[in-house]
């Protein structure tokens, strides 16, 4: 096969992406490699030495800037439960969309948008318990915010 019959390209590849076996959960970026006729091999960023075969056709779907790894990897929270800041206001829910260092998130209240390095993961169920609550930067620091969210992931809800 001649070189110039490969492509190579930065993916952002969801979990029903990649083989079960593959034992991915979350959006991974990695480094695909297409040949005509075969799968594509993908080299995971995310995971040392991990090389999995995935379709060409979901690969050339997934395509990302190359870029975007190395600017904070602002795909990897897709889906995850996060608490972020959106006008000074501290907010729970979902990543549910991101433009380069803007992520956006599902809360109860609606759709808001954060800077992806003041994105804090927390438990699904605190986004709901907590989700109305909204609280202004002014009343609790980054630091408190971080000891809170480490109580919040160790401790078992009410019932």
């Amino acid at each position: 096969m001649s070189p110039s019959s490969l492509a190579s390209f930065a993916v952002l590849l969801f979990p029903e992406d990649l083989p079960a076996t593959a034992g991915i959960s979350i959006p991974v970026y990695g480094t695909a490699t297409t040949r005509p006729g075969r799968d594509a091999a993908v080299m995971l960023l995310s995971s040392l030495n991990v090389r999995l075969q995935v379709p060409n056709d979901i690969v050339r779907n997934r395509q990302v800037d190359g870029a975007e790894h190395g600017h904070g990897a602002p795909g990897e929270w897709l889906r995850k439960a996060v608490v972020g800041l959106s006008a000074s206001t501290y907010v729970l829910g979902q990543v549910v969309a991101y433009s380069r260092d803007t992520a956006t998130i599902r809360t109860l209240l609606g759709d808001v948008q954060s800077n992806v390095n003041d994105l804090r993961e927390v438990s699904p169920i605190h986004c709901f318990l907590f989700g109305k609550h909204e609280v202004n930067q002014d009343e609790l620091s980054v630091e408190d915010l971080d000891d809170n969210l480490k109580t919040w992931m160790t401790t078992s809800p009410p019932r």
